[in-house]
């Protein structure tokens, strides 16, 4: 005899909370918001990260630039420890305590935004359905 599964059962396999929790920590912070239905704390989270990341990736290409540009010319050589040295002791837009202070932000966000889905979600998980 085949198994009955009851259909208010199917699909749910995995609580809100787990799933809003695991939407923050592997798509993007905040992106468990959006699954339970918060989207405004969502794009809050959303743009604290674009905004953080994009001062980061400012950063990283404008060192890439100048590497590249130094490499191309003859004035530097391919190598990895002196390529590394550059990125740490050369020219910079923001500062390595600028960049450090993002980084530490940007993980604080990621991880607040999930432990925040994780608590709204199990009061979904509580509310009838």
């Amino acid at each position: 005899m085949a198994k009955v599964i009851n259909q208010s059962k199917q699909g749910q396999y995995m609580k809100k909370s787990h799933k809003a929790a695991l939407l923050c920590t592997t798509v993007f912070p905040g992106a468990g918001y959006f699954m339970l239905k918060k989207p405004i704390r969502g794009v809050i989270a959303l743009a604290i990260a674009l905004g953080t990341l994009f001062f980061i990736m400012k950063e990283a290409m404008f060192k890439a630039n100048i590497i590249a540009e130094q490499i191309l010319a003859g004035q530097q050589s391919f190598d990895p420890i002196q390529i590394t040295e550059q990125l740490l002791h050369g020219p910079s837009l923001y500062g390595p305590e600028f960049i450090k202070t993002l980084t530490y932000f940007i993980v604080a966000t990621w991880v607040y935004t999930a432990i925040d889905c994780f608590r709204l979600g199990k009061e979904f998980d509580k509310a009838p359905l």
